[in-house]
């Protein structure tokens, strides 16, 4: 089914199912590699040719995979990169070697994608595609058409039945693992930890970073039920701390079976981003190890102009304002970290908003000692968030002082900016959507 515009090609990916906008319809047996494994083979299955890094986790998955993607294309690979959610437009899920499809390419590779669906849908509907489902497959569409030799995967959800589980990895990696999306991968880390592990693939290595005891004990098992090697990156780096002026700057070296890598200047903002390079680190040397021509220096070179939007962002200056993608306890604990340590302020305000499906007062709960001014909004790019006046209620239950409420987003940021003197720092946290609504106002 040809589209005809880029305006066209939105519509249709927003017109499918997306959990991302309403988790709610998410079962856990709505979930379904082989409706993925359709629709690739429709496409002539490009990811039983391209190689892959695929990456699972709570948090840093997203930098992880920037960060190996970064090196590999500095190597001389030409290197795909899949990540998710976008920010601002729906094209920055997919690149190659940094750069995303034009606005043409977009286009044709929806309606690719598009036809393939419909064919499918007149077969079987319970073959219908999701918005996440859509977007993957669009992603190795791409990565075939630039001749992509190796592919840098986040999963979406979870890992076990994700849709980028249909991979072919040389390696994968699990992350820090902590409670999210409790209703699809379970409670408790050991239930989340089991969903994640399901990306370890017989014979595949297996980078973890993961801490939780419970949770790493589960990934060990799996590895062995696998035949996977584990490389656990606990006591196998190092970071080395200093400042440059008032920042911040790190350095991180591993240990990998009797070989050392770096130490390389880590290219993102707090501690946690220097266990991230570990894992990153961990999954290159790995790649070295099977034959792929890349090493500490291309790690280097890489990170050098590496930029994560949303990742403790420092987008303005006279107040500093940092704009953080934190939307779990364990997100939000690392962000209020990462400027105990790495930023300096006369007074530092929080503009929060939310879905309802997360834990917003474990969140509000950790942002409270840190702040001196809260400002509660809703962004307005999804249907998922939580009212103002319900955050403000949930704030009065975590906190003994009051805060300020607005309904729309671009409101309660013009306030913050009001309020804030140039020694000040404003921090833009909770959720993408929110990020995704502030960040254009402040580059522009």
């Amino acid at each position: 089914m040809p589209l005809h515009s880029y305006d066209d090609a939105v519509a249709y990916l927003l017109g499918r199912i997306n959990y991302e906008r309403n988790p709610s319809l998410a079962e856990r047996q709505a979930f379904r590699l082989d409706r993925m494994r359709r629709l690739l083979a429709a496409l002539g299955d490009p990811q039983e040719r391209i190689p892959a890094v695929h990456i699972a986790g709570t948090k840093g998955k997203g930098s992880v995979a920037m960060m190996t993607a970064a090196a590999l294309t500095a190597a001389g690979l030409r290197t795909g990169l899949y990540t998710s959610p976008h920010l601002v437009r729906f094209e920055e899920r997919m690149r190659v070697d940094g750069e995303t499809p034009s606005p043409a390419e977009f286009v044709d590779l929806t309606s690719r994608v598009a036809a393939a669906v419909a064919e499918l849908e007149r077969d079987d509907e319970s073959l219908a595609a999701t918005y996440f489902e859509a977007a993957t497959a669009m992603a190795w569409e791409f990565f075939a058409r630039r001749g992509v030799e190796i592919a840098v995967l986040e999963v979406g959800l979870g890992g076990r039945l994700d849709a980028t589980n249909v991979c072919r990895p040389k390696v994968v990696a699990i992350t820090n693992i902590s409670r999210d999306h409790t209703a699809l991968l379970g409670e408790t880390p050991a239930e989340i930890a089991f969903e994640k592990a399901g990306i370890i693939k017989p014979g595949v290595p297996c980078v973890s970073g993961v801490a939780n005891p419970d949770a790493a004990a589960v990934v060990r098992r799996v590895c062995v039920e696998r035949n996977a090697p584990l490389f656990e990156i606990a006591e196998r780096f190092d970071v080395i701390e200093g400042r440059t002026g008032e920042a911040a700057v790190r350095a991180v070296t591993i240990d990998a079976a009797g070989t050392t890598w770096g130490p390389i200047a880590v290219p993102l903002a707090g501690r946690h981003q220097a266990e991230n390079a570990a894992v990153a680190l961990h999954l290159l040397k790995t790649l070295a190890d099977r034959g792929y021509r890349v090493g500490p220096q291309d790690a280097g070179a890489g990170w050098a102009n590496l930029n994560w939007p949303a990742r403790v962002e420092v987008v303005a200056r006279n107040p500093t304002i940092v704009i953080d993608a934190a939307h779990n306890v364990a997100s939000v604990e690392a962000l209020v970290r990462t400027l105990d340590d790495d930023f300096q302020a006369a007074r530092r305000i929080l503009l929060f908003a939310a879905s309802r499906e997360k834990d917003i007062p474990g969140m509000l709960g950790a942002f409270a000692p840190a702040f001196d001014s809260v400002v509660l909004t809703a962004f307005h790019n999804n249907p998922r968030a939580m009212p103002p006046d319900r955050l403000l209620t949930l704030w009065q239950a975590v906190a003994d002082r009051p805060a300020d409420r607005f309904e729309r987003s671009e409101e309660a940021f013009d306030f913050c900016r009001r309020i804030a003197g140039p020694d000040d720092l404003i921090c833009v946290a909770g959720s993408f959507f929110l990020a995704a609504e502030i960040r254009p106002i402040v580059m522009a």
